[in-house]
C-alpha cells in the first residue's frame, strides 16, 4: 500500500487550472486543526470548461473508481460527473471524492464566495470556512464529524481571545 501524496493531489490539481473549493478533512487541517485523512475531498466550479479540465486530469493521473478499481475513469464516468453526480476515485497520488450535490452541503458558489485561500508550495487554493466546516459536519453527523466540530470551535474560540 502506497501513502498518499495529497499535497501533491491539490497541485496537480491548481496545475490543471480546475477550480474547486477544498471540504472535509484537508479542509480541517487548513484550518489549523489536527487530523489524519486519507483522501481529499472537493467541489468543482460546475461551468463545462472547468469540469472538462477536471475530467481530462483525471484521466492523466489514470483515476479508477473507488469502489471498483479495476474500472478506469473514462467518457462514461465523465459524463455523469457533469451530469452532477458525485464520484469517489482512487488516484496514484490518494483517494479523490469529487462532490456535485450532496446533503449539506453547499453549491460551489456559496463555498467559494465565504472561503478561505491558501497558498501551498506555490499554489493558490479556496478552503471552506470554518463556519461551512460546521455547518456540513452538523448535517452528516457521524462521531467524527463531532469531534471536528469540537476542533473547529475551538480553533475559532482561539482566533477571538
Amino acid at each position: 500500500m502506497t501513502l498518499p501524496d495529497l499535497r501533491a493531489l491539490l497541485s496537480s490539481l491548481v496545475e490543471a487550472d480546475v477550480e474547486f473549493v477544498v471540504i472535509g478533512g484537508i479542509a480541517l487541517v487548513l484550518q489549523g486543526g489536527i487530523r489524519t485523512t486519507e483522501d481529499l475531498d472537493i467541489v468543482p466550479a460546475p461551468d463545462p470548461a472547468n469540469l472538462d479540465r477536471l475530467c481530462r486530469l483525471l484521466q492523466a493521473l489514470d483515476a479508477r473508481l473507488l469502489l471498483n478499481t479495476a474500472r478506469h475513469f473514462g467518457p462514461s464516468e465523465a459524463q455523469l460527473l457533469k451530469q452532477g453526480r458525485n464520484v469517489s476515485l482512487s488516484t496514484p497520488l490518494g483517494d479523490l471524492d469529487v462532490v456535485r450535490r450532496l446533503a449539506g452541503v453547499p453549491a460551489y458558489s456559496a463555498l467559494a464566495a465565504d472561503a478561505d485561500r491558501y497558498e501551498i508550495d506555490g499554489n493558490q487554493l479556496q478552503a471552506a470556512s470554518p463556519q461551512q466546516l460546521i455547518a456540513m459536519k452538523s448535517v452528516r453527523g457521524s462521531a467524527q464529524d463531532q469531534a471536528d466540530i469540537e476542533t473547529l470551535q475551538i480553533l475559532e474560540q482561539s482566533d477571538r481571545a
